[in-house]
């Protein structure tokens, strides 16, 4: 993992110097602003890997839904009264590698007098800054256990709706995968054997013909090209999302694909307000409520939205007026937050939000797959049909004495 070198000032304006290891230079910089340090200077270098955009997540990398299982198993033993510390020191026997270790360092942490949120912002690549606030929050209320239930909840609500959005998009990824290798098969081995007999009958080759027999010959003589071609394409791209440019590209046309722009708009209307609505109730100012909810939501398109309006809350106007006006915001959306600030019960009014949008995201994922399905088909046979015809029309053309 690479290590990045930073000078901050904490906020008793002592400056400090020192190193903190990170999957990159964001999360380094995020890492240290949950310790409550101001940074004035980070420095690092990326490994040759993570600059080409792929991470050794397969090294030192902590999967959701251990992260799940991880904060259930936590909340558990504190709201049993379990001591913090013996609680890391139980979870750190019972994971192994760089979970363990981790696991350990907060243990020793807490043991030596830092609270559990420094402790766990030690670690930013398991730990988010969702995660680190709330604990934050339940430390300051004086109720770490409820804090750390409802956390747990939150996490297993996101886990089944990543379960559910990835359940209807498995399939026609997986479909277009093998579709794509049974072309590069067909076109590779098999379709060379007919043309060369077909290129025997003497006849004029019909256009169709021509360019499967254009395909199919570079398939088979430079096959190692089109596989560095898809390696270097995936890469690169990879490499291009990671630039605030890429991201924002991305993020701003998956919102106009049809249907699949309005699945991820549900999402994100269903993490903004399961967020926020987790973090007021956690005890959490609302401006660093939106700042970690921009942080969460998972779209630059949003986050510059949820930005802007934490903008206008600074300067004094309502979080529903803060909103208002912006199309990935609906009307109705803008209008529950006013009638949640009015009553006071904006927590509340989030929380039917969620469970509003959470509703829309079943709904839209059964209408995925119902659409997706007779489209690839469609595909399919677009593409068996011209394999057919390329090859059967020079036949047809030879039996019926075309020449």
């Amino acid at each position: 993992m690479p290590t990045f070198h930073y000078t901050a000032v904490d906020r008793a304006g002592t400056q400090l110097k020192g190193t903190i290891d990170a999957l990159d230079l964001r999360l380094a910089r995020n890492a240290l602003r949950d310790q409550r340090l101001i940074v004035l200077e980070l420095k690092g270098e990326e490994g040759f890997l993570a600059r080409l955009g792929i991470r050794m997540h397969f090294v030192q990398h902590v999967s959701f839904r251990e992260l799940v299982l991880l904060s259930r198993q936590l909340a558990t033993m504190i709201d049993a009264r379990l001591p913090v510390v013996q609680a890391f020191q139980v979870l750190a026997e019972q994971n192994h590698g760089f979970l363990a270790r981790a696991l350990t360092d907060i243990a020793e942490q807490i043991a030596g007098g830092n609270q559990m949120s420094v402790a766990l912002a030690r670690h930013p690549t398991i730990f988010s800054r969702y995660y680190i606030s709330m604990v934050r929050a339940g430390e300051a209320s004086g109720q770490l256990e409820v804090v750390l239930i409802k956390l747990a909840d939150q996490l297993e609500r996101d886990y089944e709706l990543r379960g559910r959005v990835r359940g209807a998009l498995t399939y026609p990824a997986v479909l277009l995968i093998v579709i794509g290798l049974a072309g590069f098969l067909m076109t590779t081995f098999v379709i060379p054997r007919l043309l060369a007999a077909l290129e025997d009958l003497n006849v004029e080759l019909p256009l169709a013909t021509k360019i499967l027999l254009v395909i199919s010959t570079f398939s088979r003589r430079f096959w190692f090209i089109e596989i560095a071609i898809v390696a270097g394409l995936v890469i690169v791209l990879r490499r291009f999302l990671r630039t605030e440019t890429g991201r924002r590209f991305f993020d701003t046309n998956i919102l106009r694909v049809p249907v699949l722009g309005k699945l991820f708009r549900n999402i994100f209307m269903a993490r903004f307000s399961k967020t926020l609505e987790t973090l007021l109730t956690a005890g959490v100012a609302i401006l660093e409520a939106l700042a970690i909810t921009g942080d969460v939501v998972g779209n630059k398109i949003y986050q510059g939205i949820i930005d802007g309006a934490i903008r206008k809350v600074r300067d004094g106007k309502k979080l529903a007026e803060a909103f208002s006006g912006q199309r990935e915001f609906p009307s109705l959306v803008v209008q529950m937050i006013n009638i949640g600030e009015r009553t006071g019960r904006l927590s509340d009014v989030l929380d039917k939000m969620n469970t509003f949008y959470t509703r829309e995201i079943d709904a839209t994922t059964k209408t995925l797959s119902t659409l997706i399905e007779p489209i690839l088909m469609i595909i399919i046979g677009l593409g068996v049909g011209f394999m057919v015809i390329a090859v059967l029309m020079p036949i047809f053309n030879a039996s019926s004495g075309t020449f």
